[in-house]
């Protein structure tokens, strides 16, 4: 994996295992993917880049893609 600075994301296969992310501000205005009010459920990596990382931590936005049976995203 390697860090691209303009707009972060993240390709992962589809069986990536989800992890649950509770929403401590607005879970009502969240897209829970499948979780239950007020914990999100995504596709998260361990490896998972964000921007300005490996380097600086900058402002922490992440945007993932989970890549499709055609490897498109």
């Amino acid at each position: 994996m390697r860090a691209f600075y303009e707009m972060n994301y993240v390709l992962v296969p589809d069986n990536q295992p989800r992890l649950t992310i509770p929403f401590l501000d607005y879970p009502d205005e969240s897209d829970l993917d499948g979780g239950t009010f007020p914990n999100g459920n995504y596709p998260i990596p361990p490896n998972m880049a964000i921007e300005s990382w490996p380097k600086d931590t900058g402002s922490l936005s992440l945007s993932q893609w989970q890549m499709d049976v055609n490897k498109t995203a």
